[in-house]
């Protein structure tokens, strides 16, 4: 419990540096529960991470394989909608799948495929 209050306090002074700084869109209240302990605000930033695991990762680079090995042509690729559920049956949520295509686009890895995807899709991030 104590490493958990620890890391609150880190991510509280975190966050207050951000606000000063113009780029924190929380709370006032948000910043004071995690300085202070708070475990409602503890338990809401918690549940906000996501870990996606090495298998998640596979799930996509397997989809994309083909098409970045050449064993399939890119024209045979599935829109972002089918990848989409096609995944989600598989048991990777949309969510997830968004996070691991912008993961895997940054790290330079299945770009032209990504690429391709894009335009069914938006990443998080602007500099995507």
């Amino acid at each position: 419990m104590e490493r958990k209050l620890f890391e609150a306090k880190l991510l509280g002074e975190i966050y207050r540096i951000q606000k000063h700084l113009g780029i924190y869109n929380g709370t006032d209240g948000r910043i004071y529960g995690l300085l202070n302990g708070v475990q409602e605000d503890i338990e809401a930033e918690i549940e906000n991470l996501k870990f996606i695991s090495n298998e998640e990762v596979n799930l996509v680079c397997d989809e994309l394989d083909p098409y970045y090995k050449g064993e399939k042509d890119l024209s045979e690729m599935p829109n972002y909608k089918e990848l989409e559920m096609k995944l989600e049956r598989k048991g990777l949520h949309r969510d997830k799948l968004i996070s691991i295509l912008e993961y895997l686009y940054l790290n330079e890895r299945y770009t032209i495929e990504i690429e391709k995807l894009k335009s069914g899709i938006k990443f998080a991030k602007e500099y995507v």
